[in-house]
């Protein structure tokens, strides 16, 4: 199960119970929302950067956003 975290990281626990924390590189991240696509990567809703991110498990992202 994948959640985010207010703190400016994205986070997975696994079905032992193991949590891992992800860092999301960008400073005042504040992801909101996370979506997993069909082929395992992650979409995060990042409000703090307007960006959405599209992350890999093996940690590729990229990000598209505006500025307000």
């Amino acid at each position: 199960m994948w959640f985010t975290d207010q703190s400016g990281l994205i986070g997975r626990i696994a079905g032992d119970g193991e949590v891992r924390d992800l860092a999301l590189p960008t400073a005042g991240s504040h992801p909101d929302g996370i979506a997993v696509a069909p082929d395992r990567t992650l979409w995060v809703a990042d409000p703090g950067t307007n960006c959405v991110l599209h992350l890999t498990i093996a940690g590729r992202r990229s990000a598209s956003g505006a500025s307000p």
